[in-house]
């Protein structure tokens, strides 16, 4: 009888390679050279508070713009929270102070066309849409302008 002989299995080694840390420095260009010079000698650029202005109308005191920029013109100096709350500069007005404010807005009609015998706005009869002349042949009806004064 012979005698059985088991082979035992061949190790299995992995090769990894190792990446041993250099100490040499990677070759560098002029090009990046001059851009790391260039970058060294780079100073942080300073912060730049803006100026925000609100100009307006000297005479009726009503605001026109408001801008970072530096026309001509009346203007007051306020805060950027100010500037901010500012939606529609003809809503707010500047005052004798030089304080911001907003214009308290009346939405109640001042004119109204009412139908007159007398008016001088004439329209096609039953059609107050198409304002005509005098030399329209057809019936008319006339308007005349009523403020609310007038009641």
């Amino acid at each position: 009888m012979k005698k059985l002989t088991t082979k035992k299995p061949a190790k299995v080694t992995a090769v990894a390679e190792v990446i041993k840390p250099t100490t040499k420095k990677p070759k560098v260009d002029q090009s990046e050279k001059n851009l790391i010079a260039a970058f060294k000698k780079m100073k942080p650029m300073p912060v730049i508070e803006f100026e925000y202005r609100v100009y307006y109308d000297s005479t009726t005191r009503e605001c026109t713009i408001k801008t970072i920029d530096k026309p001509k013109g009346q203007f007051v100096v306020v805060t950027r929270k100010q500037y901010e709350e500012i939606e529609f500069c003809p809503h707010y007005f500047v005052t004798s102070h030089g304080e911001i404010e907003k214009k308290p807005l009346d939405f109640t009609p001042k004119k109204q066309l009412k139908l007159n015998e007398a008016g001088k706005y004439k329209t096609l009869k039953d059609d107050n849409i198409f304002r005509v002349d005098d030399a329209c042949l057809q019936d008319t009806d006339c308007w005349s302008i009523r403020t609310f004064d007038d009641d």
